[in-house]
């Protein structure tokens, strides 16, 4: 059996034109950190679109979502809601290393979900195969599956001699 690295989110909703009228600063407390969910429509996937998963490290969700100048200018989208996720101090995850972990768990997220507007850390997630991590997510979660991890994507199942599937049916 494989270590795994576990990691709880906990995940609030907020309403998009709510929190842009405020201009995020409901998100600018010392503990808005971790990631985020962007959701609205989109001209081909639809409505009630998964869009976008980012992070906020080393600056607020506040600070972060004002810095979103690609958001406006990417006008293929109508932004309706805004999922916050904040990392529990529970099994593997401490003040201490919440950088780390929020560096290693956003492609993780991505990769499992693969949102309309995200590229750039679909490719990052194929490089962290030497560390198993598995993500809880609760409470308001939106689309998100209540648990993934990298185990799948990782060089584990994908030595071909050690583990032929088609040979391994029961």
């Amino acid at each position: 059996m494989k270590n795994f690295n576990i990691y709880h989110l906990y995940w609030e909703e907020h309403s998009w034109s709510e929190a842009v009228n405020n201009k995020f600063s409901a998100f600018d407390k010392n503990t808005d950190y971790g990631l985020y969910q962007v959701y609205g429509d989109h001209h081909i996937y639809g409505d009630d679109t998964l869009l976008y998963i980012g992070k906020a490290v080393e600056q607020t969700f506040g600070n972060r979502m004002r810095g979103h100048t690609d958001f406006d200018a990417c006008q293929i989208a109508k932004y309706k809601r805004l999922h916050l996720g904040y990392f529990c101090a529970l099994d593997d995850v401490s003040q201490n290393n919440l950088k780390k972990v929020i560096d290693e768990v956003e492609p993780i997220l991505i990769k499992s979900h693969m949102p309309a507007i995200n590229s750039v850390d679909v490719k990052r997630f194929d490089k962290i195969t030497d560390k198993y991590f598995l993500v809880f997510n609760w409470n308001e979660r939106g689309k998100l599956l209540p648990e993934v991890s990298n185990l799948r994507n990782s060089d584990y199942y994908h030595d071909s001699e050690k583990y032929n599937f088609k040979e391994m049916i029961l």
